[in-house]
């Protein structure tokens, strides 16, 4: 059935995959299925297998467009079937056809209609979903939908809509409105069996008290940029509210401790009572926040408890996120992905400093971004929550320029950023090093950690501490431009018992290092990483490296240790590109022993390293095969006076 809704839009349609979740539940295409987060669990899946099957083309996040022959043969498909017919006019359509009679039809769609007069007594006993598209001027009244009383999903758009418009839909299960203009909507009270609402980029000032909708599970208000007023109790009343969407909406004032009694307007506490809500879209504005609003008083009553997305901007005044809290509580608990942009003055997310019982928080989160977060200095201030981010996945702190402590290690995470955070000095907090010596019992680790980009840092000296550095197996991306001071990607320790010599596989195939002035290796000559699966090299910018050689195993250690003996098995068998530059003090590239293993390599980009002489050091082993390359690019390195050393299989 998704792919007959699909048909319904115009030819090169991009399709809003969350307009199909709306449309599919009101059609209740997934019986059985009680809440909206699972139907588009559905839907996406249903979306993907048609990707896969070239059905469908991906253009956009969440968004697809059907090809015109595969949206031709969805039509055909459609006309021959008796149990679910269409009507659709891709074209423009100025008038509503007069000749053909609606009454066999289940779907009808002009989206991209501009009739002006709308037929009055239409008779259309099966229509279950009607698409109306239209200009701002084109109005919609009750007696174009008197005869259309099993339909159960209606999306209009650009029309003004009168105030009887809906009382004879009953059935109506889905109310799609975008970038309409609603005269009166205390009307929508009759719509009992309502349980998709959107008003999105719509008309309207205020939502009516007389409004119950006692049943509605999503409210979509989003960009409704005029909504000012949300009366009281209004939030209460919609017990059964899974999910709401209010950003775009900046000029919605909320009550506060400062509001007068003639100025009546709903409170943030509201959404306290409603248990089933699991997705929050909130913008608020901060001079309209009261005191205790989310970080204190709501969390205390579990106001997002079950939340599982949240995503909050411009909050200014709060210190902490979770500052205070019963104890024993659990916090966030449902919570999964949390976004926070510029709220000024918060410090941390959670402020332990005055419990005695620690409560559980945040133990399911997958993901969190923290971007322009000024002020902002740590994740938690205090003893560590129980459970605390213990499932992140994806962890983005960017432009917070004062955030100085290090993030917790955490088992499960897989890709990290952290961009512009001036006053970070360690990236990785880890307890007292006498812990780990202690035994199994403390172990730290990284072992599911793929990405990480670390971008203008100026006051990192060192990445991964030594006592984890042996967890970094699943490595495969590392990115490190202009990090100022940073001086060694894993730094020397005095803890005895930590070896990186034990073999182990690595996954690492992307390496970028750039603008890092001060990074040198083990005793300021060479760096040497284990990366038989390294793909792509690029060094741009870093001075006080020399040869910068990659053997087998994970491990840090002078290029003696590597020329004694065999025991150290030098590989670069995966590596495709390697690019370098600015390096004034390098005289080759590849060592012998490590350019044997070079036949994958295809592009070699050198450029503005002076001091070169050789890619590969003159040598009486003669079996170096270089079968892949097939370009090479050498810009200002004018001690390189050859490239012979390339000749032997060059391609």
């Amino acid at each position: 059935m998704c792919f007959s809704l699909c048909s319904l839009f115009p030819e090169d349609y991009e399709i809003y995959v969350e307009e199909l979740v709306r449309y599919a539940w009101g059609l209740e295409l997934y019986k059985g299925m009680g809440s909206i987060k699972v139907v588009r669990s559905e839907v996406l899946a249903a979306m993907d297998i048609l990707k896969d099957s070239c059905l469908l083309l991906n253009c956009g996040e969440r968004h697809v467009k059907m090809h015109d022959l595969v949206r031709d043969i969805a039509l055909w498909i459609a006309s021959n079937r008796k149990e679910f017919s269409f009507m659709i006019k891709s074209e423009v359509v100025e008038l509503w056809p007069k000749d053909e009679s609606c009454e066999p039809y289940e779907a009808v769609s002009f989206k991209t209609s501009r009739i002006v007069q709308l037929p009055k007594g239409l008779v259309c006993p099966n229509l279950k979903i009607l698409l109306l598209g239209g200009e701002g001027k084109m109005t919609t009244s009750s007696e174009f939908f008197e005869g259309m009383k099993a339909l159960k999903v209606f999306a209009l758009n650009s029309r003004l809509i009168s105030p009887d418009a809906f009382q004879f839909q009953t059935n109506l299960r889905t109310l799609y409105l975008e970038h309409c203009k609603l005269l009166d909507i205390s009307v929508l009270e009759k719509l009992k069996k309502l349980e998709v609402l959107s008003f999105s980029w719509s008309d309207i000032k205020e939502l009516q008290e007389e409004i119950g909708l006692d049943n509605l599970k999503l409210l979509d208000l989003s960009y409704c940029g005029k909504l000012q007023r949300i009366p009281p109790q209004l939030i209460r009343r919609l017990s059964q509210l899974e999910e709401l969407y209010l950003h775009g909406c900046e000029r919605i004032k909320w009550a506060t401790e400062n509001t007068v009694q003639e100025e009546s307007y709903a409170s943030l506490s509201e959404l306290n009572s409603l248990s089933n809500l699991i997705v929050l879209s909130l913008v608020v504005s901060p001079a309209h926040v009261p005191k205790d609003f989310l970080f204190c008083k709501l969390q205390r009553f579990y106001l997002f408890g079950d939340t599982e997305s949240l995503n909050l901007k411009n909050v200014v005044g709060c210190q902490n996120f979770v500052p205070s809290f019963e104890s024993g509580r659990v916090v966030f608990s449902k919570l999964t992905t949390l976004d926070l942009e510029s709220c000024e003055h918060m410090k941390c997310l959670i402020d332990t400093t005055k419990q005695q019982l620690l409560p559980n928080a945040f133990s399911n989160l997958l993901k969190l971004s923290l971007k322009n977060m000024r002020g902002l200095e740590e994740l938690c201030s205090g003893h560590q929550p129980h459970g605390f981010l213990v499932k992140l996945k994806t962890l983005m702190i960017d432009k917070c320029r004062d955030m100085t402590c290090a993030i917790p290690i955490l088992q499960c995470l897989e890709r990290l950023e952290v961009k512009y955070c001036d006053e970070m000095q360690v990236l990785f907090q880890i307890a007292e090093l006498g812990s780990i010596q202690r035994g199994p019992s403390h172990h730290v680790s990284l072992q599911s950690l793929k990405v990480v980009t670390i971008h203008n840092c100026n006051k990192l000296r060192y990445l991964f501490p030594m006592s984890v550095a042996q967890s970094l197996g699943q490595l495969e991306t590392l990115e490190i431009p202009s990090c100022l001071e940073l001086e060694e990607i894993i730094p020397e320790t005095e803890v005895s018992n930590i070896n990186l010599q034990s073999p182990r596989e690595v996954y690492l195939n992307d390496i970028t290092l750039e603008g890092l002035p001060e990074l040198k290796g083990r005793d300021g000559h060479d760096i040497i990483l284990a990366l038989p699966s390294l793909q792509e090299l690029e060094m741009r910018e870093c001075p006080q490296l020399t040869p910068f050689i990659i053997s087998a195993k994970i491990q840090i250690a002078g290029l003696r240790s590597i020329q004694e003996g065999p025991s150290y098995y030098v590989s670069l068998q995966s590596l495709k590109v390697v690019t370098i530059g600015n390096y004034n003090k390098l005289r080759y590239l590849f060592p012998t022993y490590v350019a044997k293993s070079l036949g994958q390599l295809e592009t070699l980009n050198i450029y503005d390293c002076f001091e070169l002489e050789e890619i590969i050091p003159k040598t009486e082993v003669p079996n170096i095969n270089l079968q892949s390359l097939s370009e090479v690019y050498v810009s200002r390195c004018n001690n390189l006076t050859s490239l012979s050393s390339l000749s032997q299989g060059l391609s």
